[in-house]
C-alpha cells in the first residue's frame, strides 16, 4: 500500500475518532448520559444474537481469553450475563445475557440514540442519508479487512 493512502487512512481515522469524542463531550455537557462504548457494551451487543462461548466473544472482540475472563466476570458479578453449560459438549461454557442485561442494553440504546439525534440534528437529510451509506461502506471494508 502506498504510502500517500496509509497516511490519508491515519489522518481520517483520527478525524472520524475525534468526531466521536466531541460528540459524546457534548453530550455530556448538555446533561446526557455518556455514548456506551466500553467492552462490556460490546459483549453485550453480542450477546443480543444469542448465548455464546467465550472463545468465540473473545474471536469477535479481538480480546485473549484471560482479558475476556475478567470482562466476563464483571457482566456476570453485575448480574447482566451468566454462565451456560453447551448442551452437546460440557467442554464448553457459553455466556447468555440476563433479564437485566437486555434491559440495561436497551436503556443504553435509548442514551445512544439521543446523542446522535442532538449531535446531527443540524444535517439535512441528505447529509444525513451520505453518512449513513459513508458508514456502511466503512463498516463492510472494516469488516473484510478484520476476517480472520
Amino acid at each position: 500500500m502506498e504510502e500517500t493512502k496509509v497516511e490519508r487512512i491515519a489522518k481520517n481515522v483520527w478525524l472520524f475518532m475525534r468526531a466521536i469524542h466531541i460528540m459524546k463531550s457534548r453530550s455530556e455537557e448538555s446533561g446526557m448520559k455518556p455514548l456506551p462504548m466500553d467492552a462490556q457494551y460490546m459483549i453485550l451487543g453480542l450477546l443480543k444474537q444469542g448465548a455464546m462461548p467465550m472463545s468465540e466473544l473473545g474471536r469477535h472482540m479481538g480480546r485473549s481469553k484471560p482479558s475476556m475472563t475478567a470482562i466476563v466476570d464483571d457482566l456476570i458479578g453485575e448480574g447482566l450475563a451468566r454462565r451456560l453449560p453447551d448442551k452437546d459438549d460440557r467442554r464448553i461454557i457459553r455466556i447468555e445475557m440476563t433479564e437485566k442485561g437486555k434491559k440495561i442494553m436497551e436503556e443504553r440504546r435509548k442514551i445512544a440514540r439521543q446523542a446522535i439525534r442532538a449531535n446531527l440534528a443540524q444535517l439535512s437529510e441528505s447529509e444525513l442519508e451520505e453518512l449513513c451509506v459513508s458508514l456502511e461502506n466503512v463498516n463492510r471494508i472494516i469488516s473484510k479487512a478484520n476476517r480472520d
